[in-house]
């Protein structure tokens, strides 16, 4: 991916049961198919059917978001015959730092979002601890099948990836059920959360695009 890309997430949670074939069979494909958009990931908590949901998509770069979405790119757009059927509806977009997109086919299982605040001045430490960790895991068959870290100056930063499942995301992070907050390099941030989604299934990761 060429920067300055970025990444979008719409956070929402549904009103009705079955509602994650709309994001799978619309919501989803209508974003892939979008100029500019080079992958899109899909996820949900519970309880059941009616806990938070998260979409993903992540742009080649921020001009074509903005000419894609429109000059209000964080208004939560979604299909208007669903409005009333989704709550607490929340956009937020970040410019990417780094990005590797999915190369495998190998199905994804779920997804983990990492939001917080860096100690002030370790924002290019904390990404070149990121990339080079992906990249010795990745290397070793147990990293991410998919990763973004973006950035907001000073010092906050955005990391989502996608895994296979709960056993490889434990052997890169050492963060697992049982223990589900762990992350590399804490001595880095100030505060951070974590947030872990079950992949919607039959979700397509990557769009048909290439990166331009």
């Amino acid at each position: 991916m060429d920067p300055p890309g970025a990444i979008r997430l719409f956070r929402f949670r549904p009103l009705r049961l079955a509602f994650d074939a709309v994001v799978r069979d619309e919501l989803v494909p209508d974003l892939a198919r979008q100029p500019g958009v080079v992958a899109v990931h899909a996820g949900r908590q519970g309880p059941g059917d009616l806990g938070p949901r998260l979409v993903v998509s992540v742009w080649n770069s921020r001009s074509t978001m903005e000419a894609t979405m429109g000059e209000d790119i964080e208004t939560p757009a979604f299909h208007p015959e669903y409005q009333r059927e989704i709550a607490e509806r929340d956009v937020i977009w970040l410019a990417l730092r780094f990005a590797r997109l999915a190369t495998s086919e190998a199905p994804i299982g779920l997804l983990r979002l990492v939001t917080g605040t860096l100690r002030p001045g370790h924002l290019d430490d904390y990404a070149h601890a990121v990339i080079t960790g992906t990249e010795l895991d990745t290397d070793a068959g147990h990293g991410p099948l998919a990763i973004y870290l973006a950035t907001r100056a000073p010092d906050e930063f955005l990391t989502l990836s996608a895994w296979r499942d709960w056993d490889t995301l434990q052997q890169a992070t050492g963060s697992g059920t049982r223990q589900p907050m762990a992350t590399r390099h804490a001595e880095l941030l100030l505060d951070w959360s974590v947030a872990h989604y079950e992949a919607i299934p039959n979700v397509v990761a990557a769009a048909p695009e290439s990166p331009g």
